[in-house]
């Protein structure tokens, strides 16, 4: 999947900042309908936003799993750092345009995650990390109706 590439572009960055990388994949090849770019700039925002936000020797973690959600097959990626994690204030702001903790950046990166997600009947959310520190943003993306129907007949087989 495009995180897994990404992380292996981002390789220079992770080790000069000494991050660590941990791989929860229930679904190695998730199907989703969005074009691969914006898969790509979608994950590369939260990526970097993960990897700033801990400096050096944390610990970033990607999750994907399925989830079923009023009826409705879900893929769900939990992206996790080990950094400072966010305030109330911070999360219900974090992905308005030009909004920024940073003293350099745009305030755009997390917008356009949203943006993404949005146009694609998806949701994203900041959820403060509940055993210790850090921030998991959340992205949930329907799976499309014929790769649903897929699921579900291979689930009755099973």
């Amino acid at each position: 999947m495009i995180s897994v590439i990404l992380l292996a572009l981002l390789r220079g960055q992770l080790e000069q900042t000494r991050t660590t990388i941990v791989r929860q994949f229930e679904d190695p090849a998730p199907f989703v309908s969005i074009e691969e770019s914006q898969l790509k700039q979608l994950f590369l925002n939260l990526f970097l936003n993960a990897i700033e936000a801990m400096g050096t020797d944390g610990a970033l973690s990607v999750k994907i799993t399925r989830r079923h959600t009023h009826g409705m097959p879900l893929i769900v990626i939990d992206v996790s750092d080990t950094g400072p994690g966010i305030s109330e204030t911070v999360a219900a702001n974090i992905f308005d345009p030009f909004f920024t903790t940073k003293s350099r950046g745009s305030g755009l990166g997390l917008t356009i995650c949203r943006g993404i997600t949005d146009a694609h009947r998806g949701t994203i959310r900041a959820e403060r990390n509940t055993a210790g520190q850090g921030t998991t943003i959340v992205v949930e993306l329907p799976v499309p109706s014929a790769a649903a129907e897929l699921l579900q007949r291979t689930a009755v087989r099973s």
